[in-house]
């Protein structure tokens, strides 16, 4: 348990994580500006402001998420302020490993619009419950749009906003892109001969080739392109 002595006769260096991925929530832009607010208000020492934009909670490759933990683990900070802390980790168990380096490390975890603080037994335990029930949401919608998607990627029709790296539009209609399909075969030629999703990510940045956003390949974008198409 994290001690209260700690935090009265030092300012406390802290460290802002906040993540962004539909346009229904608060903006990044907002989230900034409140939580900027809340740690001038309580006189704490803002080491560094982290984001990822436009990134799933349930994601598995944040680089923000794991530039955090370091911090945690390593006590670089005594606590990490979150817009919502139950919506911090991708999923309970992220949380729950969080939870628990943070309480093995003396940092505390602060939650701006759910008001959790996991310096108490109450927090810790309401950031556990909110965690469960965050989860249980993302894993029926998840579900939901996967459905549709698939009903539409097999009509051939466009399913969301971002279109699949290899595909391009044409009025509602989903078709090969044929100049990057050429790098589609190329990648599954990598994979099928044992290059990892890292090695193949790299070649591709050193060839000069962008991603459909026109960005630097990473792990988990060559990972959607295998899964769209040889999936």
């Amino acid at each position: 348990m994290i001690s209260k002595e700690k935090y009265k006769d030092k300012m406390m260096k802290v460290v802002a994580y906040l993540r962004i991925s539909t346009t229904k929530q608060t903006s990044i832009r907002e989230q900034k500006s409140i939580v900027k607010q809340f740690i001038q208000k309580n006189k704490y020492e803002l080491v560094e402001l982290i984001t990822d934009e436009g990134v799933s909670g349930t994601s598995a490759d944040r680089d923000g998420w794991n530039r955090v933990m370091d911090m945690v683990t390593n006590k670089k900070i005594d606590a990490v302020v979150g817009w919502e802390l139950s919506r911090l980790g991708r999923g309970l168990i992220n949380n729950l490993n969080l939870l628990k380096a943070a309480e093995s490390n003396g940092v505390r975890l602060i939650g701006v619009s759910d008001g959790i603080d996991s310096r108490t037994q109450s927090g810790r335990l309401q950031l556990k419950l909110m965690s469960v029930v965050y989860e249980n949401e993302a894993e029926t919608i998840g579900r939901r749009l996967r459905e549709i998607r698939e009903v539409k990627k097999t009509e051939g029709k466009v399913y969301n906003g971002r279109l699949a790296y290899g595909m391009k539009r044409v009025g509602d209609k989903l078709v090969k892109c044929e100049d990057e399909i050429k790098n589609v075969r190329w990648i599954k030629n990598m994979k099928s001969r044992g290059h990892t999703l890292y090695k193949i990510a790299k070649r591709l940045n050193e060839m000069g080739v962008a991603t459909k956003e026109g960005g630097k390949w990473q792990q988990n974008t060559i990972k959607r392109v295998m899964e769209y198409h040889y999936n």
